[in-house]
């Protein structure tokens, strides 16, 4: 019953709801029409959905809210209006509650999820209805919900990038306190946990934030390298802290210079993304994805949890009503809540529920004096109670209850007062009856299939993991096959396992764990431990990012690749699972982890790049010999390797690679067509690649080729149209991104810089450049 920290936005949905409600209650009140006041209130309590999301997101998230939250009252109040037979509705209330506790798990709908479309539709199959009647009340419904859907959309006139800033910081701010403790101290594996969570949830965030623009893009690609950043390890705590308050008090973005990892990290993001919508493309074209229907399609793990919630609040709603309540709604309400991923997680909510609802039901009676003097009374006494269930239900699921279940019974007496004796009296034979079936189908209907769902995808994963270690310690960075990717989505299908971003792999669901009799270690836990790597360095993402430096003068190890022939420079990887989430890390800049201009991180400290200190190893070993070209050719393949790391972000998004991106970028500022011979020496490639990569073009419709007239053997290559928006729209945003990454350095260096390599470049293709481009 221990409480636990608040959330830091707790404020937003507890205001929004107030808002929300309020206004067409007070409205109403006015009216003389407080009875109809539950049918606005089932629209109006959409808007306890999508706060952590992006404006973007919460705007179509919501939509979709205020559809199903009216159908599911459509379908209520037709039920009630049909038939006056108890055992029907409860069995209407069943199935209700197993479709919603499916489609939420389903399209992961997060907090509060199926529990509120089941309160609604649960409470509306026991209201008194008329078949005439129900146009009105279902209007009134999606009238409440296109209010709520305002109200969650209104903040963003003010701040319209605070969700995803508020996310990042959550997760600044969460890996500045694991930092700030030692393995083995109290509360360290709780600030671990935390730290996971509100990073792997900032992740899911940031990704959902469109791009339109390159300004958009650039704010986007900050906030990733701050929380590459975060997970790295490598930044002061107070650092991350002071970060995060300039996030949350609306302050410019900080301009971080990606360290290997960091861009490798950032890059991998799209990379993936882009490998798996090509392959989605490739092998099921014909295939929505994200599809419902596939996801509960036959052989889906969430159809036997429905069928759990279907038979345990179908057999709580009818015990109930053999014991003589009238309305059993709340028993099966109960039930609902208590089906959670496993029978501890099921226990655990059991008991906070009827603690809860059994205080519930003793402040409800006290309150009894002021809620009976009149309508106004209730209705200010039901919007303190919607506020004091969002601000404490974050701090312990027993305490939101109390309020959750005064503000249902005060939902009841808006038409009318209840029978208090009556009212109470069901309500506790509901909770008994509710947790009692509700424990008793967690433990005799179980997911098997789930579970040997989850086992595969678990040794999937350690296995494609130990895979990946190789080929990045061979330096090898092969393309990953169709199949091995097609599998992962497959595993973990909604959203994919990121490797760039680390999320914690899970299953399809939050109740698709093993057996309750089972007691090996939970999912969870192993698909935590079997994800390596939670830190600045990504083995899969090594096998995306692995540009080789092609020279052997300087031996720089780049990204995330070994260190081990450098001799003193620290290896970037741990073993499997050793991170700044498994063990206290304090990593501080060292000649392997500097950048060769210092961020916010690095001011005031002394650093050397990696350049450096070869040289000066060179110099012990062999003094005799002049080590001045490498410390310049060596510095411009370890900058290439880095910004090309970095830099194909936005290329990637877009599915091209630079290669094509360049040769769309030729045939778009020459402006005219050109042979495939005139586009290998533009582009400096050879005429097999070229060949290769205009397949590819042609395939996705971006370039076009026609016949010679003179001579059918050639072919002129140009711009289709989409190609031609394609690198108009993309160019700018590249260039925006580009820009980002060179914001370390002032506008004078910069242009220094262009001059001092432009006279480099002179004189290497005075020498070099005829014998490359023939």
């Amino acid at each position: 019953m221990r409480l636990g920290r608040g959330s830091d936005i707790w404020h937003k949905p507890a205001l929004s709801a107030v808002i929300a409600m309020g206004i067409p209650n007070l409205l109403l009140l006015g009216l003389g029409r407080l009875d109809l006041a539950v049918y606005t209130a089932a629209g109006s309590m959409c808007v306890l959905y999508a706060h952590g999301l992006p404006y973007a997101a919460r705007a179509r998230t919501l939509v979709w809210v205020i559809l199903g939250m009216t159908a599911t009252t459509g379908v209520g109040l037709v039920t009630a209006a049909a038939t006056e037979s108890t055992a029907v509705r409860v069995a209407v209330a069943a199935l209700l509650a197993a479709a919603h506790k499916v489609v939420c798990d389903a399209t992961r709908m997060g907090p509060p999820g199926n529990l509120i479309f089941t309160f609604i539709g649960a409470s509306c199959l026991f209201f008194p209805q008329r078949f005439v009647a129900i146009p009105l009340h279902v209007d009134l419904t999606l009238a409440g919900g296109l209010l709520a859907w305002v109200v969650c959309m209104a903040p963003a006139l003010v701040r319209p990038r605070g969700p995803e800033r508020t996310a990042v910081a959550r997760a600044l701010e969460a890996a500045a306190r694991l930092a700030g403790t030692a393995e083995g101290e109290p509360g360290h594996a709780r600030a671990r946990h935390a730290a996971a969570a509100a990073v792997n949830a900032a992740w899911h965030t940031v990704l959902l934030v469109p791009v339109p623009t390159p300004e958009r893009a650039a704010d986007r690609y900050r906030l990733e390298l701050l929380l590459a950043r975060a997970e790295s390890g490598a930044a002061d705590p107070r650092q991350l802290g002071a970060w995060a308050r300039a996030l949350r008090r609306n302050m410019p973005l900080p301009d971080l210079f990606p360290l290997g990892p960091e861009a490798e990290q950032v890059a991998g993001v799209a990379a993936e993304e882009a490998a798996v919508t090509a392959l989605l493309r490739r092998h099921a074209p014909d295939r929505p994805r994200h599809s419902l229907l596939h996801a509960l399609g036959p052989g889906s793990p969430l159809l036997p949890i429905g069928v759990r919630v279907a038979i345990g609040c179908a057999l709580a709603g009818w015990a109930s009503m053999a014991l003589g309540v009238g309305r059993p709604y709340w028993a099966v309400i109960t039930a609902a809540a208590v089906f959670q991923a496993n029978m501890t997680l099921s226990w655990g909510r059991a008991v906070h529920r009827a603690l809860g609802n059994f205080l519930g039901l003793a402040v409800f009676v006290a309150l009894l004096p002021i809620t009976r003097t009149g309508s106004l009374a209730i209705v200010l006494v039901a919007l303190f109670f919607q506020f004091g269930a969002e601000a404490t239900i974050s701090r312990g699921y027993w305490l939101g209850a109390v309020s959750v279940t005064n503000l249902s019974l005060l939902m009841t007496e808006f038409a009318q007062p209840q029978p208090v004796r009556e009212l109470i009296g069901d309500r506790v034979l509901d909770t008994v009856l509710g947790v009692v079936i509700g424990l008793l189908c967690c433990a005799l209907v179980t997911n098997r299939r789930a579970a040997g769902r989850t086992e595969k995808a678990l040794e999937s994963t350690a296995a494609a993991h130990e895979a990946a270690a190789r080929l990045v310690a061979q330096g090898a960075a092969p393309a990953p096959h169709a199949h091995e990717l097609a599998w992962a989505r497959t595993a973990w299908p909604a959203p994919f396992s990121n490797c760039a971003t680390r999320r914690t792999p899970r299953p399809a669901s939050g109740g698709s764990a093993p057996s309750p009799r089972n007691r090996s270690q939970p999912p969870n836990a192993r698909a935590t431990s079997s994800w390596p790597n939670w830190h600045g360095g990504s083995t899969p993402c090594g096998l995306l990012h692995q540009p080789t430096l092609g020279t052997d003068s300087a031996q720089i190890p780049h990204g995330d690749g070994p260190a081990a022939h450098v001799p003193g420079a620290r290896p970037r990887h741990t073993r499997a699972g050793q991170g700044p989430w498994t063990r206290r890390r304090r990593v501080r800049p060292g000649p392997a982890r500097t950048a060769l201009v210092p961020g916010p991180a690095m001011e005031g400290k002394t650093v050397e790049d990696v350049v450096a200190t070869v040289l000066r190893q060179w110099q012990q070993v062999r003094p005799d010999l002049d080590t001045a070209p490498m410390a310049l050719i060596g510095r411009l393949n370890r900058c290439s390797a880095l910004l090309q790391q970095a830099a194909d972000a936005p290329l990637t998004r877009a599915g091209l690679s630079r290669a094509e991106f360049d040769i769309l970028g030729t045939l778009r500022r020459v402006d005219r067509s050109l042979t495939p011979k005139q586009l290998a020496r533009e582009t400096f490639a050879s005429g097999a690649a070229i060949t290769k990569r205009v397949r590819t073009l042609e395939e996705r419709g971006l370039v076009g080729r026609r016949a010679d007239e003179r001579d059918r053997r050639v072919s002129h290559l140009t711009l289709t149209d989409e190609g031609r928006e394609l690198i108009d729209e993309l160019l700018p945003e590249q260039l925006a991104y580009e820009a980002t990454l060179l914001a370390g350095l002032s506008e004078e260096r910069r242009n220094g810089l262009a001059t001092e390599l432009g006279d480099l470049l002179l004189v290497l293709e005075g020498r070099l450049g005829g014998a490359l481009r023939h």
